[in-house]
């Protein structure tokens, strides 16, 4: 099953995926800073307890949204084989 586009076929296809992920990851946070930084915007402090403050949390963040996202992944690989099955669950 493809999700976007073909699959790996050379390290070069591979490389190049995780360098767009790289430049969207910094691109995320260059907005996230400069919006925080901004004249106006108020800090929400009930939000930012709940958000990783350094990077040993955000790599748990990270095996978190993986773990979830294949176990999702796994547990409804056939659901949407058929359109009965694709209507029901939209």
């Amino acid at each position: 099953m493809e999700l976007v586009g073909r699959r790996w076929t050379t390290v070069g296809r591979a490389a190049a995926d995780v360098a767009i992920a790289a430049v969207g990851f910094v691109l995320v946070h260059a907005v996230e800073a400069a919006w925080s930084s901004a004249p106006g915007v108020s800090q929400n402090a009930p939000a930012l307890g709940v958000l990783p403050h350094d990077v040993a949390e955000r790599l748990v963040w990270i095996a978190v949204a993986l773990a979830v996202g294949s176990a999702r992944r796994w547990c409804t690989a056939g659901t949407y084989s058929s359109s009965s099955a694709r209507s029901a669950v939209l």
